[in-house]
């Protein structure tokens, strides 16, 4: 039976730290003296890694991974123009019924587009809409980068596809336009 460097009871004292045992022969020992110093340890490291990633491989470190999500995209607009800037959250509307992780975009010239596969989860959800003018303003900690809101945040339901798709939306002018 052989091992390292063809002398299985060589690497095994070596291991053992019976390298100044009365068992090994001179010559032995000297193979001993020429092994690399924790090449035992990072054998042994890399035997555990590759073991507990087989384990945990098949069942991958999330679990479950939840509802479909499908892609969602669309344009946004107010008094019959492209909202320049802003965001847009689809959360799942429980009193509906449906359930899952909420989806958000952001608005840019008029257009979001989730991002790809972290989209709505289909069915009935609460949408809000933020609409800025894109005109960034202020300084330091108080600077606004998309702007100066356009209407107050609004909210609508709507019912989204289970599939990926598009859906427009434009909100509707408030009072004092």
């Amino acid at each position: 039976m052989t091992g390292w460097n063809g002398k299985s009871r060589v690497a095994w004292d070596c291991r053992l730290s019976l390298r100044e045992s009365s068992v090994l022969s001179r010559s032995e020992k000297r193979l001993c003296d020429r092994r690399p110093p924790g090449r035992a340890l990072r054998r042994c490291l890399l035997l555990l890694t590759a073991g507990v990633a087989a384990l945990l491989g098949p069942a991958g470190c999330g679990g479950d991974a939840g509802p479909a999500r499908y892609d969602l995209s669309g344009t946004v607009t107010y008094d019959d123009r492209p909202v320049p800037a802003g965001y847009i959250l689809f959360a799942p509307d429980k009193s509906q019924g449906n359930q899952g992780p909420g989806a958000q975009a952001d608005i840019r010239d008029g257009h979001y587009q989730t991002p790809a596969g972290q989209g709505a989860v289909g069915g009935p959800h609460v949408v809000t809409i933020s609409g800025f003018d894109g005109v960034a303003f202020g300084e330091g900690p108080a600077t606004n980068p998309m702007g100066k809101p356009l209407f107050a945040t609004y909210q609508t339901k709507a019912d989204l596809p289970k599939e990926a798709g598009t859906r427009d939306f434009s909100v509707p002018v408030q009072g004092g336009h």
